[in-house]
């Protein structure tokens, strides 16, 4: 979804849709205009202000300005030609991609600190949890090898066994064999920035991004539920009466 609020002149346009008299009263007097453009992930929201260089401040909850696509589609519903229902569907479904979008990157508590949860910090995230990861098999694997290797020299240790016990039936890795040390694997804790800090932390960096994933399971679960609900209306006031801010599990 692309829109443009323009307090100077009460013009609100969507994508190539303009309607005017929208009424801006609930806004900040000091507010010009609003941009919001959700394909531009890094900085999807913008404003410009009166009272300070023209250079604009960001946003990226688009939460507040429900009511003013709602006061747009009231108006371009009521013009020729006239805003579809489907039209209308696909719009505030955009606006709930966009919430969706902002929750789930939103800044997270977790072990004392709160966590940056952006798509770029996550993929940083992940990446060290697949090194950490990687290390740990590099251990066990070391510790199979010499297993294979007594078991070329005679041993009567069964490999298959030993295999099956490294490989716990609820996807944990648990060893236990007479030539491997016996252990369930976690992840170590790592040296990690929390948010809006300088100074590196520790932290679980595996319960960590489980945290953010089961957030982010949760608030599929609401934007699933709300899209189906606005595929549901059969109307334009249907749509517009549709509340897609209130509700969130997060």
């Amino acid at each position: 979804m692309r829109f443009i609020i323009d307090t100077k002149t009460s013009v609100m346009s969507i994508d190539n849709a303009v309607a005017y008299n929208i009424n801006t009263a609930g806004l900040s007097n000091t507010i010009y205009y609003v941009v919001w453009n959700s394909k531009n992930y890094i900085q999807p929201g913008q404003i410009q202000y009166y009272n300070s260089t023209a250079v604009r401040s960001s946003f990226s909850d688009p939460s507040p300005y429900q009511s003013y696509v709602n006061q747009w589609m009231n108006y371009t519903a009521n013009v020729s030609p006239a805003l579809s229902v489907s039209q209308a569907q696909m719009l505030k479904n955009d606006l709930i991609s966009s919430i969706y979008d902002y929750k789930r990157q939103a800044p997270i508590g977790y072990g004392g600190n709160t966590w940056d949860a952006s798509d770029r910090f996550v993929s940083a995230m992940t990446m060290s949890l697949s090194s950490t990861m990687a290390a740990m098999h590099r251990a066990e694997l070391a510790q199979l090898y010499n297993l294979i290797g007594k078991s070329s020299d005679g041993d009567n240790t069964s490999i298959n066994g030993c295999l099956t016990g490294i490989w716990g039936g609820d996807g944990q890795m648990v060893v236990s064999n007479t030539y491997l040390t016996s252990a369930t694997w976690s992840v170590a804790n790592v040296n990690w920035i929390p948010y809006n800090s300088n100074t590196v932390a520790s932290v679980n960096i595996g319960g960590l991004v489980a945290a953010i994933s089961t957030r982010q399971m949760s608030l599929m679960q609401n934007m699933a539920t709300f899209t189906a609900a606005v595929n549901a209306t059969v109307s334009v006031a249907n749509v517009v009466a549709y509340d897609v801010t209130a509700g969130w599990s997060y």
